[in-house]
């Protein structure tokens, strides 16, 4: 993708040499006065003519940029191409010098020595490594007279962002499933009996029930009318909550690599959600918060990835107040919601028991401590698995070790209590 030639803006300053003569320059200047002798300041000769030599051969030049990116949209692992044309309207030798942030460059080179004589070409390649947002530019051009006692830098064009969207997993064999649901037709399965494939259990028979329906074995077994009921698909509304606060015990690199795997299971879970024609919403805790309102589409599904991609590590406000504050806001009673969170903080988990009994919740947690041995983690890791102990038992808990198969952590996952409501509360 071109990008427009744009206009540099240029800096002139004195170089490390340069200053050095300008000292021993008033240095002599000095020394002349402390004397009363005027010879010290015939050594100045020899510096004020090198300067004025180097002057008149000072490049003077006009230069414009322009950069070619391949994509601006990839997904963690990829590679993108990146073509940097520079061109002057005088001969002259700059030093180029591209930035680039959150990426490695690969197969060429971001800085080169360039004899410019019209327009000249820098291409690389930026492995884009990790999930994120990566910034290419601004280019800067270094112009300098031969004896470099002075220099000047042009910082030309603005940055170029590449996002770089997390990588999907498989998201199946989660029990995805709500007692909410729109009046349109979908693949969820709503929990709730109607016309479907899926069986969901028998019950007498009722007047206008279709005949087809019977089960003449229960029938028969019951002494009365038995008709079968099947598990009705459709649409639901779902709500995306990612955790990336509290993540202070880890080392950088790792607290990157958890909220990578969280973003990439959370990428997802949207796009399985979206394609089967849901809504869906998100909401963010990490160094910048962010909340979507549940929609449909491919619009929704790109705003939800490019929210992912800038999704950092940190703590701005607490998530148990958003969950409390933003849960009734954006998503209906009985509606999906999950949660992906390691499950480090208990004001957390206990947000989310208070709202298991009025949305259908399923609960993944990256464990963040595999294979840890010291005595810090080991007191954390238990604590952990009492969290995770006390949600089982209000709602579904998948204990996910990221690099694992997810599908294989989600079976070994139990099942929760189930809820009936009651005219004066709800009860287990």
């Amino acid at each position: 993708m071109p990008s427009p030639q744009s206009q540099c803006r240029k800096a002139t300053r004195v170089t490390a040499k340069g200053n050095l003569y300008l000292v021993l320059a008033l240095a002599l200047l000095l020394l002349a006065v402390a004397l009363e002798n005027l010879r010290p300041l015939a050594l100045t000769v020899p510096l004020a003519l090198m300067a004025g030599f180097s002057s008149l051969f000072h490049p003077k030049a006009d230069l414009k940029v322009e950069r070619e990116v391949e994509k601006t949209r990839a997904v963690a692992g990829d590679r993108v191409k990146v073509k940097l044309r520079v061109s002057s309207g005088e001969p002259v030798l700059v030093e180029v010098r591209d930035r680039v942030h959150r990426g490695s460059v690969e197969r060429g080179s971001s800085e080169s020595l360039l004899w410019l004589q019209g327009s000249e070409e820098l291409c690389y390649e930026v492995h884009l490594q990790r999930r994120g947002v990566c910034e290419l530019g601004p280019a800067r051009l270094m112009l300098s007279d031969p004896l470099r006692l002075w220099e000047e830098e042009w910082v030309c064009g603005e940055p170029v962002e590449v996002y770089v969207l997390p990588k999907l997993l498989a998201a199946r064999g989660l029990g995805l499933g709500a007692s909410y649901t729109g009046v349109w037709p979908g693949e969820v399965l709503s929990k709730r009996s109607g016309k479907g494939y899926e069986f969901y259990g028998v019950r007498e028979y009722a007047p206008g029930d279709e005949l087809r329906r019977v089960n003449w074995r229960a029938s028969a077994r019951h002494g009365k009318l038995m008709v079968n009921e099947r598990v009705e698909e459709r649409v639901t509304d779902a709500l995306i909550v990612v955790d990336a606060g509290l993540l202070g015990l880890l080392s950088a690199r790792e607290a990157e690599e958890l909220v990578d795997a969280e973003a990439s299971l959370a990428a997802s879970l949207a796009l399985h959600l979206l394609r089967s024609g849901n809504r869906v919403g998100l909401v963010l805790r990490g160094r910048e918060s962010l909340w979507l309102r549940p929609a449909f589409g491919k619009r929704q599904l790109e705003a939800i990835l490019y929210a992912l991609a800038r999704l950092e590590p940190g703590e701005p406000a607490p998530l148990d107040y958003a969950l409390n504050m933003l849960t009734p806001y954006l998503l209906k009673p009985n509606a999906e919601f999950i949660a992906i969170t390691p499950l480090l903080d208990a004001y957390v988990a206990e947000s989310i028991f208070q709202l298991a009994p009025n949305y259908s919740v399923l609960v993944v947690s990256p464990n963040p401590f595999p294979q840890r041995k010291q005595t810090a983690h080991r007191i954390l890791e238990v604590e952990r698995s009492n969290l995770i102990v006390k949600l089982g038992k209000v709602c579904r808990v998948v204990d996910w070790s990221p690099g694992s198969p997810l599908p294989r952590a989600a079976r070994r996952a139990g099942r929760p209590a189930r809820f009936s409501r009651t005219p004066g509360g709800v009860r287990s």
